[in-house]
């Protein structure tokens, strides 16, 4: 089902739609989104790699009914830990 069938998405609703998608994912934060010609970029930040990034990203793609592509900004641990 897609969240937003009808309405013509912002980066702020992408935004809020990959934070309710993480919720769970407390060393995770999305940061930044931006359209491109083939869907959305999301930019976010993890202190583990251990997140199904790949399955994210399908459920997005799924929800906004366009194509999303999540893009790790590798933040050392520090400058990390303090953004999330």
């Amino acid at each position: 089902m897609m969240l937003f069938e009808g309405f013509t998405l912002n980066p702020e609703s992408v935004i809020d739609a990959a934070n309710r998608e993480t919720v769970a994912l407390r060393d995770m934060r999305i940061l930044r989104a931006r359209r491109s010609e083939r869907g959305w970029q999301l930019k976010y930040i993890a202190l583990d790699d251990d997140y199904p990034i790949a399955a994210i990203e399908r459920s997005l793609t799924r929800k906004l009914g366009e194509a999303v592509r999540m893009v790790n900004l590798h933040y050392d641990f520090d400058t990390a830990a303090r953004l999330i």
